[in-house]
């Protein structure tokens, strides 16, 4: 192995070493009671939707089960995390790499997945077994990409896409329409656009997937049950729609202008230095101030402005974190009508990121303003960070060099994985002292 992927595996290990020392932390987060009494019940015969209600996708609570069925507790939950959290890492990673072509850059960006996902949620969940999943297919994706006329990698992505839905229905049934819809705008628009051949071999992974599933609905009578439960029922109590107000007025908060401030700032402070930008010392200083300093100033400003910061630090995070993704998406999409007016060529991978980033936006819609789970997706911000990164052409740009671009986003890297890790331990924090978080 070479050197990065090197730091990648020990990465991953100290991660999921993170992971086994939030499970110590607390007893468990709320929605672990709420996997652990259907597997229970499934493991005394029982079926979800036929003999009761369950507003999930059963996958995590199936995986759940299994777990417990092995006996020792929480052992197996725990080592299950662990494991899953090291998967996500190499996984990510190996996406990372394919869409920046660099190792070392790839590396940097893996470090906030590292302080997510699975350390936010130390246990199986919808929302990290989801990922996992999305991962496995958007990797095979990339990897299909490069490698055509392999149907095996076709087939599997489109599998895998399939089964994301089971394990959460909102941001897996997200993705397969992202999956399959960037497929076909590529059909249309991209140079190296994918056969129809390749596009069938996709779906008939995603039908196996699906018509298992759907067998087996139709196996226990329970399909009209399980529609009215997950997606029905969740529609009527829990509709997206119903938190704009709180999205909107979370987005215009003052702490909230104040990180659109700090992040705009900071992209400034880059892209604005002093003259003759090719000196290092210039560079360097304006790199560090961009990505180091002014988050530093924005931390200390909001711990005096409110000193339960760690508490309430998704609030802070989670609007300027909103703001980049769209930003981001901008950017990607800018770039893809740049080329399609001028008749530059135009890869599939360059519509990819569109996938990650509806994936994004459809697990902070579910969550609405309490977003707790937006980190989970961390994969899926960075690989926004990664196709942004991909984009940007300092040779045609005068204010910095390429130099100057690996430099910001390893310093990036660094800093986002420390701000990403103390948000899930804020989380871990807030669920334990739910009734005063003080």
């Amino acid at each position: 192995m070479n050197r990065p992927t090197i730091y990648v595996v020990a990465t991953a290990l100290v991660s999921a070493t993170l992971v086994y020392f939030m499970t110590d932390r607390i007893f468990g987060l709320f929605d672990w009671t709420y996997h652990a009494e259907p597997a229970y019940r499934v493991l005394t015969g029982e079926l979800p939707y036929r003999d009761f209600f369950l507003v999930l996708t059963p996958g995590v609570i199936f995986l759940f089960a299994g777990l417990l069925a092995l006996g020792g507790g929480n052992i197996p939950l725990v080592v299950f995390a662990m494991v899953a959290q090291i998967v996500v890492i190499l996984l990510s990673y190996d996406a990372l790499r394919r869409i920046v072509r660099d190792e070392k850059i790839a590396f940097f960006l893996v470090l906030p997945v590292a302080g997510a996902v699975h350390v936010m949620q130390p246990y199986p969940s919808y929302e990290p077994s989801a990922l996992l999943f999305i991962l496995a297919s958007f990797v095979l994706l990339l990897r299909a990409l490069e490698r055509k006329n392999k149907w095996s990698l076709w087939f599997f992505a489109g599998f895998f896409a399939a089964v994301a839905p089971l394990f959460k229905q909102n941001t897996g049934g997200v993705y397969l329409m992202a999956f399959f819809g960037t497929l076909l705008l590529a059909r249309f628009l991209a140079d190296d656009r994918p056969s129809w051949k390749e596009i069938v071999l996709s779906g008939a992974g995603a039908s196996v997937a699906a018509f298992g599933f759907l067998i087996w609905l139709l196996s226990i009578g329970a399909l009209e049950n399980f529609i009215y439960q997950t997606y029905v029922f969740p529609g009527e109590v829990r509709s997206p729609l119903k938190s704009v107000p709180a999205l909107v007025k979370m987005y215009l908060a003052p702490h909230a202008l104040l990180f659109y401030a700090a992040f705009f700032g900071a992209i400034a402070a880059f892209a604005l230095k002093p003259l003759k930008p090719r000196r290092p010392f210039a560079s360097r200083a304006a790199i560090l101030f961009a990505f180091v300093v002014v988050p530093l100033c924005v931390g200390v400003a909001l711990f005096v402005v409110d000193k339960h910061v760690a508490y309430n630090l998704r609030s802070y995070i989670l609007p300027a974190s909103v703001a980049f993704m769209f930003a981001a998406l901008a950017f990607v999409l800018a770039d893809v009508y740049r080329k399609i007016k001028r008749r530059r060529p135009l890869a599939t991978l360059d519509l990819v990121p569109i996938a990650p980033f509806l994936v994004l936006y459809a697990s902070h819609l579910s969550q609405g303003p309490l977003g707790t789970s937006f980190f989970i997706e961390a994969p899926t911000i960075m690989f926004l960070v990664a196709a942004v990164y991909r984009k940007i052409e300092p040779e045609k740009i005068e204010l910095f060099s390429a130099t100057d671009l690996q430099s910001a986003m390893k310093i990036f890297g660094v800093v986002f994985a420390l701000y990403v890790t103390f948000f899930s331990w804020s989380v871990i924090r807030w669920a334990y002292f739910y009734d005063d978080p003080r």
